[in-house]
């Protein structure tokens, strides 16, 4: 009974793996065929940048973004310090913006301060919405410290203008020098939700066929200015662009996908990728829960099996694998050998994929291949991780950090 069961499981989680490898494979297809940008990107924007102690990094990331406005690409690019970053009076990222504006005498860039010590994000962006003259003539382009958009993506955003909201998704593989594979694995586990998940679930809106509730992500979110004055980012969890693409979401607002991408970083340490993901999953459940908590039930149902299916990966791969080595050692080496060849796989056409689109070109190693498997093999970790974090510090409240009617509309 034990040996059937784990082969069960086992099969089961191949044949998730097959899945994933099938749509990964259509979705950069599908993202290849719609990849035919005009030369235009003439578009009314604005960038806006919230920052929290990215001192080390602004001046290279407001001069990438500098360099769209002496184009004339945008109007204008609006860093969004913290009064939360102040340690004895100094204002790390707020300095060194305020260096860089002076000694390039840019007059693309400006500085807004977000004077209170709470909050988070949405409550910088909000802010900076808030306080920015007739914004509602502009698309707001939302943008970390760690983004660098791909040249293209303004005109990639002018395919989708009649849209309210559009989504510019992320690929994970900016800073990643040669020869750091595990780094390298974890940046291409995560880049593989982009084109197996997040795009495919999102064009799904618009042929009514989504059974998953789609999401949004804060960088690389473009929302008409507007639209965003009527709808603003959620101020009462901790990540915001969840709960935000779950409102347009329950709200029948679709989100366009720009088939351009912003190439951001991923976490250089398995810890902190599980850091990071305890909190995605924490607010992913919290989400869910507060937005569809009073609705049909099929969608909630779907993404909460999902989530459970995601928290008891690692122990069914421990339980299926360990069982069958010890019980019918041939079946055991068939099903992990099976298993490494569906991922060697999804590398494969993961690293051609990102070839195709014209983005950086990666060589498959023994190293790399390792690290993708035990990246996927551990996928529940960050779980085990969240059940600690809880015990420590409250990740989600139902009342907002602030009361926005306190703003002071002092630009800096």
């Amino acid at each position: 009974m034990l040996v059937e069961a784990a082969v069960l499981v086992m099969g089961g989680l191949l044949f998730h793996e097959v899945v994933v490898l099938v749509l990964l494979q259509r979705g950069i297809r599908h993202t290849v065929e719609r990849r035919d940008f005009d030369e235009t990107g003439n578009g009314q924007y604005m960038v806006v940048i919230p920052v929290y102690k990215e001192s080390s990094i602004i001046e290279s990331t407001l001069e990438y973004f500098d360099s769209w406005a002496s184009e004339n690409l945008v109007e204008s690019i609006y860093v969004v310090t913290t009064e939360k970053e102040a340690r004895d009076g100094d204002y790390p990222t707020r300095s060194t913006v305020e260096e860089y504006i002076q000694e390039h005498e840019s007059t693309n860039v400006e500085l807004i301060h977000y004077p209170y010590n709470d909050g988070g994000k949405a409550h910088q962006v909000n802010y900076a919405v808030d306080l920015v003259e007739n914004v509602e003539d502009y698309k707001v382009l939302i943008y970390d410290a760690d983004s660098r958009p791909e040249p293209k993506s303004l005109q990639a955003l002018e395919k989708t203008e009649s849209y309210a909201v559009e989504q510019q998704y992320p690929v994970y593989t900016k800073g990643i020098p040669d020869g750091q594979s595990a780094w390298l694995a974890y940046a291409l586990y995560q880049t593989r939700r982009t084109f197996f998940y997040e795009i495919p679930n999102t064009e799904k809106q618009f042929s009514g066929t989504a059974f998953l509730p789609h999401y949004v992500i804060g960088h690389g979110l473009s929302v008409d200015g507007s639209f965003l004055e009527k709808h603003p980012l959620p101020e009462n969890t901790l990540i915001e662009d969840l709960e935000y693409g779950y409102q347009l979401d329950a709200e029948g607002i679709p989100v366009a996908p720009t088939y351009s991408f912003d190439i951001c970083e991923t976490p250089q340490s398995l810890s902190r990728v599980f850091r990071q993901a305890s909190v995605w999953m924490y607010a992913d459940i919290a989400s869910n829960i507060r937005m569809y908590g009073d609705r049909p039930p099929l969608k909630p149902m779907l993404k909460s099996f999902y989530l459970l299916f995601w928290t008891t990966r690692t122990p069914l791969y421990g339980f299926s694998v360990l069982t069958l080595f010890f019980t019918v050692p041939w079946l055991g080496i068939l099903s992990v050998s099976a298993l490494i060849l569906a991922l060697g796989a999804q590398l494969h056409f993961l690293t051609k994929g990102l070839a195709r689109i014209g983005l950086r070109t990666f060589s498959i190693t023994p190293s790399l291949l390792y690290h993708y498997v035990k990246r996927t093999v551990l996928d529940s970790l960050p779980a085990v991780y969240l059940s600690f974090r809880l015990l420590r510090k409250k990740l989600y409240t139902d009342e907002p950090f602030y009361d926005k009617t306190r703003r002071n509309k002092d630009v800096s």
